[in-house]
This record gives C-alpha cells, structure tokens and sequence, in this order.
C-alpha cells in the first residue's frame, strides 16, 4: 500500500485516473495530481468504453432517455462509438493540459470492457506501484465497485475516493487509525500529502473503551519520537458505528483523509451513505 511506499521512500510509481464521463470530479483530479507530486510518480488517464452499453445499443428497441426524463432517443451503436471517441479525445486534451501546468508526466489509454477488469489489468502492467483515483464522485449505490476493485486489485497500493459533495483540499489531513502497526508509514503519507503548516489529525477508532485504551498506549509506542515532531491532535472514538464516524469526520474538516477499507470506516458490511454525504475532502483508502 502508499503508506508502505512512503515509509520507504519509494518514488516513481503511477496514478491511474479512471474516467468515465465528461464532469469528472476537479478535487478527485487534484487529488491525484497531488499524490503524484508528492511521490514523484506519473498520472495514467484511462478511459473505459463500456462494452456492455455498446452491445446494448445494437438492439432497436434500445433508446436514451433524458435525466429529466421528458425526452427519449433511439441509440445507434456507431453513433455511441463515435461519441465515446469524442469524450476520450475531449478528456485527453483536459488531462493534458493540468498536468502540463503542474510539470506531472502523463500518459492516456482508452480501453474496451469491464470498468473493473480495465483498472485491474491497468495495474498490472507497469509499477513499481500503483494508486488507483476514481474521478466520478461515489454514492453509496456504487459501492459494489469499491468491494469490487478491493477484491480484485492485487497490484494496487490505495484507492482516491470522493463523495457527492467533495469540492476542497484545504485543511488537516485526518489518519483515521483502526490498526497500529499501520500507524507508523501512514503518518509517513499524511507528513507528505498535507500543505506547509497544515495539522496531522489521528483519529482512533474502536468498539470499546478498553480497546481504545490499549490502542492509544500501542500507538505512543510506534510513533515514539514522532508524536513531538509534528503537530498531532489525537481524537478518540470509541463507537464505530458509521454515523458516529462520519459526524467525527465532519467536525473535523481536514483536507485529505487516509483510512484503510475492510474496517469500521468503510466495509461492504457498512452503508457509505453517511460518510459519503458529509466528506468534503478526497479519501484515500488502503487495502
């Protein structure tokens, strides 16, 4: 995972940006431009062409509908090629243009298939690793694709989310800490991800007072030094539930969070609407 390259300094690696449609989130994509600048990596614009939707509008009966829903369309396949090309060429050009302003190195690849399938194949293809940066805002009815991507990418160091209403970057970065020997190389990421004279936030999570107890005297321990050489505000949480979490979160309005997924922040077990509502910075999540 990031945390892991961080902690031993490894640079060059890459940020696949998957793209779906022509209003990507900004802040997911300065979200990975960020990450790309702090470790010296290179960006990947890949853009899927939904196989599915494709043999979808081969069917005559098959027609598009408005979101509004007042206006309908037959679709044609060639047409929908074409249109696709046209997003690819019209994100290209955009993806081009950022990184160039902000000296990244960057390279476009547009495949056909499974969204999934695409990003997971991307991954493995070129290293020494990899971040993966979801550039649509993810709702909670999309979360099937985040256990999706986290059960099948096995090359991949961390996932850059963002929810409906995720528009800034400014603020504390926020460790949200459920395992302490991940302490150690997250705080390596948070000392390179957050801006000059930003606060590190932990935010420790667990089921009962008595873990959180034992949890905290773990933690001094693994920082050891580190807890005086950075400005740590350490916050205790001793109730897991999602919505507690997520108020947590909100109240403390950082500007990038690092977590890891599978946990009491974010499971397929546990509903993302509440912390997907109230998240106005990136998430990065670690598998």
């Amino acid at each position: 995972m990031i945390t892991h390259v961080a902690s031993a300094g490894e640079n060059g690696g890459r940020v696949i940006i998957q793209l779906r449609h022509a209003s990507p989130n900004q802040t997911a994509l300065n979200a990975a431009y960020r990450i790309a600048q702090v470790f010296g990596s290179e960006i990947e614009g890949l853009l899927v062409e939904q196989s599915e939707l494709l043999d979808s509008a081969s069917y005559p009966f098959t027609c598009e509908i408005s979101p509004n829903g007042l206006q309908t369309r037959n679709l044609d396949a060639k047409q929908l090629a074409c249109d696709m090309r046209r997003l690819a060429l019209s994100m290209r050009k955009r993806l081009r243009r950022q990184t160039e302003h902000k000296s990244i190195p960057c390279r476009f690849n547009i495949v056909r298939g499974d969204p999934v399938d695409a990003i997971a194949k991307a991954c493995q293809t070129s290293g020494p690793w990899n971040v993966v940066a979801l550039a649509d805002a993810l709702d909670a009815a999309e979360l099937h694709k985040l256990n999706r991507l986290f059960a099948t990418l096995t090359n991949t160091t961390g996932v850059v989310v963002c929810g409906p209403k995720t528009a800034k970057m400014s603020g504390p970065i926020i460790i949200v800490a459920e395992q302490v020997e991940r302490l150690p190389a997250m705080l390596k990421t948070a000392e390179r991800l957050k801006d000059q004279g930003a606060d590190i936030i932990l935010l420790m999570i667990t089921s009962s007072e008595e873990q959180l107890l034992l949890m905290e005297g773990q933690m001094r321990l693994a920082l050891g030094p580190d807890l005086a050489k950075i400005a740590l505000v350490i916050t205790e949480l001793t109730r897991g539930e999602p919505k507690v979490v997520a108020e947590a979160l909100r109240r403390l309005d950082g500007g990038f969070i690092i977590g890891q997924f599978g946990g009491l922040l974010l499971s397929q077990d546990n509903s993302a609407k509440d912390l997907l509502n109230i998240m106005r910075c990136p998430l990065l999540l670690t598998p």
